[in-house]
């Protein structure tokens, strides 16, 4: 019984506390989600670093390293990074132009 007290405390404290809770997201924002036969290869990918759900974006520092591995090759895409600006905050963008399917 004893158990079981302090199980139910514990619950009712996590889930006040879920709402104090904030996350921090680091997105990767393509320009399209599906890129058809017919559509454009070329896509713009956003880095951005911010809470979301609370709209309020952080400054996101230069990557080290921003690439894509391919059949264990890797392309490095931190020369074509552009820097611009996601919920007034610096982010980073660049173009990628898709090959074939999968790629």
């Amino acid at each position: 019984m004893k158990y079981l007290k302090y199980t139910g405390l514990v619950f009712v404290m996590a889930l006040f506390s879920v709402n104090l809770v904030s996350a921090h997201f680091g997105m990767l924002i393509p320009s399209d989600n599906m890129v058809m036969q017919e559509d454009s290869r070329k896509i713009d990918i956003t880095l951005s670093f911010s809470h979301p759900f609370e709209m309020i974006g952080m400054p996101l520092e230069n990557p080290q390293t921003f690439y894509v591995v391919k059949d264990g090759k890797t392309q490095m895409l931190n020369e074509s990074l552009q820097e611009i600006k996601v919920m007034a905050q610096k982010a980073w963008k660049t173009d990628y132009t898709i090959k074939r399917p999968g790629v």
